[in-house]
């Protein structure tokens, strides 16, 4: 795929919310209870009378703080410990790769898949690698480096190969990872 500036919108990944809910269950993971997480699980519960986060569905309070670890707290605690773990997923998530573009810049914009992963990565300080699926580099990327005016599909491909040294994310700049948001 062929991407435009105006196609996309970069989003900073630290303010997704996926990610801000997960680092808080991380500073808050000695006492789930004074989480904003576990607050707000709790207030939909009391609103609604049931809470779901992806195939896990709870009714009763006291099923919080399984939820929590179930969702979040194993993914992060298991990256902390073990790092990047490409067969591992809970009973309820959807595990998978992420997708990424290689942007005008020749950094990397995490497209979709795999957010809780990324997330965790970043929150305890993965150095290594973080797998990514290539589907798509930004239109100006690709001219920049010579593949032309309007290229072909067959063009990205051969310019993928071209940004090899963008294919890991790099450890050392998490600060500057982000995500796109169609």
């Amino acid at each position: 795929m062929i991407v435009a500036s105006d196609r996309f919108v970069a989003t900073p990944l630290e303010k997704g919310q996926t990610y801000q809910r997960m680092l808080d269950v991380w500073t808050h993971r000695e006492d789930l209870s004074a989480s904003e997480t576990y607050r707000n699980i709790w207030n939909t519960l009391t609103r609604t009378g049931r809470y779901q986060h992806k195939r896990y569905e709870i009714t009763d309070p006291a099923e919080i703080p399984k939820l929590i670890a179930t969702c979040y707290l194993d993914l992060l605690e298991s990256m902390s410990r073990d790092g990047y773990c490409a067969d591992r997923t809970s009973e309820f998530a959807t595990g998978g790769l992420g997708r990424a573009i290689v942007w005008q810049d020749g950094s990397l914009v995490h497209e979709n898949g795999a957010t809780h992963r990324l997330a965790a990565a970043k929150i305890v300080g993965l150095r290594h690698g973080f797998p990514f699926r290539i589907v798509g580099v930004h239109e100006d990327w690709l001219r920049v480096n010579g593949v032309g005016q309007r290229p072909k599909d067959g063009a990205v491909r051969w310019a993928v190969g071209l940004s090899k040294s963008v294919l890991c994310m790099d450890p050392n700049a998490v600060e500057d990872d982000v995500m796109a948001v169609q």
